[in-house]
């Protein structure tokens, strides 16, 4: 069981110790990647089963929540790319929640050499784009649309969805 710290400016620490990290795919303790896994970690006072944790996407100076995303650890997605996540602890005796943020999720090293492998046969073209079928961690569909001058992520089946990145 955690005692609580107490300090004469802010009272009761609730929670304390807020981190997450890179734990499998890219480097370790590095910046998010897709399909790797992020661990977050943080101790609450009254043992663990007095917290809860939140995972959201940072778009536009928003937070967007991540659906079934309340555990420790997070796989990053399609949806998630080149965006910055945050974990978020609360404790459910009291105290405001703190916060934990990452560096924006990029892509791993076998992605990244397939698309320069692609980006380097578009630079000799005027024109023309390539297009990969992708699954996020959650099994979802995504299209990446490449051209000499932007890079899209779509849904697949979903016409008028992309994202420019």
């Amino acid at each position: 069981v955690i005692e609580p710290e107490m300090s004469d400016d802010e009272g009761i620490e609730y929670v304390s110790g807020a981190a997450v990290r890179q734990v499998s795919g890219g480097h370790p303790g590095g910046a998010p990647v897709l399909g790797g896994t992020l661990q977050a970690s943080a101790e609450f006072v009254g043992g663990p089963s007095k917290g809860e944790v939140s995972w959201y996407r940072l778009r536009g100076g928003r937070e967007e929540p991540i659906s079934g995303a309340d555990g420790l650890s997070y796989t990053p997605t399609a949806d998630d790319f080149e965006l910055r996540l945050r974990v978020a602890f609360s404790s459910v005796v009291g105290g405001d929640p703190v916060t934990v943020d990452t560096q924006p999720v990029g892509a791993d090293a076998g992605f990244m050499a397939e698309l320069n492998k692609q980006l380097g046969s578009l630079l000799g073209k005027r024109s023309g784009e390539a297009s990969f079928s992708v699954r996020g961690g959650g099994g979802e569909g995504r299209v990446v649309v490449l051209s000499r001058d932007k890079l899209k992520v779509r849904k697949k089946g979903r016409v008028g969805s992309d994202q420019t990145l």
